[in-house]
């Protein structure tokens, strides 16, 4: 019994601590509302740089969307770059391409190295883009930018 309750602990402690985390990181990078938060570990924040957003093809179901996201650690940008986004309306998938120019689609229930990070950065650029939701599976604070 002591063992199931120091396991369910356990988990709790590690759920709350990634919750509690992520608060950390500004939803806005310095108060800049262009960049918004899509991700956040390890003390590095990840935003997306709503001016840069691109809507390179609008044929529904299929929208191909550009943004560019930045890394930044303590408030200060260290990098950047630019991702390419394929939506499928009918299917709800999201798709982006890699370096080598191959689209990989995006499993939400993946790994970080499979992509699973950036079906937030992908999420916001279809709102950005189109002032809708594309998945709507985050909560309603998720959506504030949209307001």
């Amino acid at each position: 019994m002591l063992r199931k309750i120091f396991a369910v602990t356990l988990v709790l402690s590690v759920m709350l601590a990634d919750s509690v985390s992520f608060a950390a990181y500004p939803k806005n990078l310095n108060g800049d509302s262009n960049y918004i938060l899509f991700d956040g570990i390890q003390g590095v924040g990840r935003y997306v740089y709503a001016p840069s957003l691109s809507a390179d093809e609008y044929a529904p179901p299929r929208y191909v969307i550009s943004i560019d996201w930045v890394s930044a650690q303590d408030r200060k940008i260290s990098n950047g770059q630019r991702v390419t986004f394929g939506y499928d309306w009918n299917a709800k998938k999201i798709s982006f391409v890699r370096d080598n120019g191959d689209w990989s689609e995006i499993n939400p229930d993946g790994s970080r190295a499979e992509g699973s990070a950036f079906i937030a950065a992908a999420e916001i650029a279809f709102c950005l883009a189109y002032n809708q939701k594309f998945l709507g599976t985050y909560p309603d604070d998720f959506y504030d930018f949209m307001n």
